[in-house]
């Protein structure tokens, strides 16, 4: 039973630790889309005067706000529960998964399109704006990790049905 209290404490400890982690990374993208919005230099992106330059940042930027935030409500919420099988995991699970889908859709799309006409049809350097191959891997890793998250969601959903099951049994 102890065994059971402490492995209940671990992981209320350990969820704790991920929201905090995720309102501190939901902070970071906060300064990054700012930056990006007000022209200033920022870490993968040098601003030129183009905003289609920028573009594909923000879009990036954009879909990791959404995934921080889900994942900050996610783990608020587990922190204080205590199984990780609610109703509202699933749903917010396959939030994340779409988020990631459509918006590393969009910024692949964005930074191949743009910034690979860009750079290749205008010899414009890759130091001026987003390496389309940065662009393409991201947004190919974005999309393959929300199909993994997607996959995980109904992992979850079961988990919750299973659960329901057990309550009312007892």
């Amino acid at each position: 039973m102890k065994n059971r209290e402490n492995k209940a404490q671990s992981f209320k400890k350990v969820c704790g630790r991920i929201h905090i982690a995720s309102v501190i990374f939901l902070a970071v993208e906060v300064l990054f889309g700012v930056i990006y919005l007000l022209g200033v230099t920022g870490i993968d992106t040098m601003w030129t005067g183009n905003i289609w330059e920028t573009i594909p940042e923000l879009i990036r930027t954009a879909t990791m706000l959404m995934m921080f935030n889900y994942m900050r409500l996610i783990f608020g919420q587990l922190r204080n529960s205590e199984t990780p099988f609610l109703p509202e995991v699933p749903r917010r699970l396959k939030a994340i998964a779409y988020t990631l889908i459509i918006g590393g859709g969009a910024y692949w799309t964005a930074g191949f399109a743009v910034l690979g006409a860009l750079q290749y049809l205008a010899a414009i350097p890759t130091s001026v704006g987003v390496d389309t191959v940065a662009a393409t891997v991201f947004g190919v890793l974005f999309m393959m990790f929300g199909c993994v998250i997607w996959g995980i969601s109904y992992i979850f959903a079961r988990g919750c049905e299973l659960q329901q099951e057990s309550d009312e049994t007892l």
